[in-house]
This record gives structure tokens, sequence and C-alpha cells, in this order.
């Protein structure tokens, strides 16, 4: 019997724990960026090889910017073999940049003698670049791209 109230007891409970926990965010309640390249090395339409380095000065605003520590990364990306599919890589001093400010002008650059072995083998050939500036959000560090520059290419 002590078995059969715990069980009641304890539905109700976790009914209600699983209801105060969701929360919900919005994509209106994230910011919106522009993101455009100034400069790129080398230059687009350019032959490459795997000791090429990709080097660009990239300008972003960020409208309704908000200062929380990093929340806003600009990064490199680069096209997959799936068609409409980008990866960026994770390497903190290498191709990405946490942003401080609503507006300004970043320099990145990545080699792509730096791509790990399974990158290499999605990396689209041509090469496609793109910059895109991403938010994150929620209590799980989520993050969206909110702005992101068109696809450069480079033949291989």
């Amino acid at each position: 019997m002590p078995r059969f109230i715990a069980a009641i007891w304890l539905v109700p409970s976790l009914i209600w724990v699983m209801s105060c926990s969701s929360t919900s965010y919005s994509d209106t309640s994230l910011s919106v960026a522009t993101v455009e390249i100034v400069e790129i090395e080398p230059e687009p339409e350019s032959t490459i090889d795997r000791s090429t380095k990709i080097a660009a000065r990239v300008r972003y605003s960020i409208d309704d910017f908000k200062p929380d520590k990093g929340r806003y990364e600009l990064s490199i990306t680069f096209g997959t073999t799936t068609p409409g599919n980008t990866f960026r890589t994770h390497n903190v001093n290498e191709g990405m940049a946490r942003l401080t400010a609503a507006q300004g002008e970043v320099d990145l650059s990545y080699r792509l003698s730096s791509l790990k072995k399974h990158e290499n083998l999605q990396l689209a050939v041509p090469v496609q670049v793109r910059f895109i500036v991403t938010e994150k959000y929620g209590p799980k560090g989520r993050s969206k791209i909110i702005g992101f520059t068109e696809f450069v290419t480079f033949p291989m």
C-alpha cells in the first residue's frame, strides 16, 4: 500500500517540475546582424590548396545588441559536400572572434591545413567560404545564426 501512495504523490510532482523548468525563446527575442566582407585574401576565384591561409576583414553590425560576455561570435564557415550545409571549426585561436561591441571590423584568418580529417572529408570543392555571426541564448547556451555573408568560392 505505501508504494501506491508514493506513486500518486510522485506523478503530480514530476509534472509540476517539468512545467516549471520549461522556458521558450522565440526567434523574435534574438538580435539581427548585417555582415559584409571588406577584403579577403586570396582573391575570390583564385586557385588554392590545402596549405592556403584565408584571411579576411569582416564588418558587422548587430541590431538590439545585448552586452553579455561571450554572447556573440563571428566565425568562418565552409560549404560541405552536402548542398546547402556548412560547418565551422571550433578553434578559438583561429577563424573565430567573440564580439564585444554592436558594430565593428574584425580580422579573421584560417589555414586550410588546420582542418581536421573529418572536416576535410566534408569540405566542398570548389571551397566555399562564408562568415557568420551567431548569438548564444537560453539556459543551455544554444546558438543561432543571426547574420551572414554571401559565399566566396575558391577553386582547388
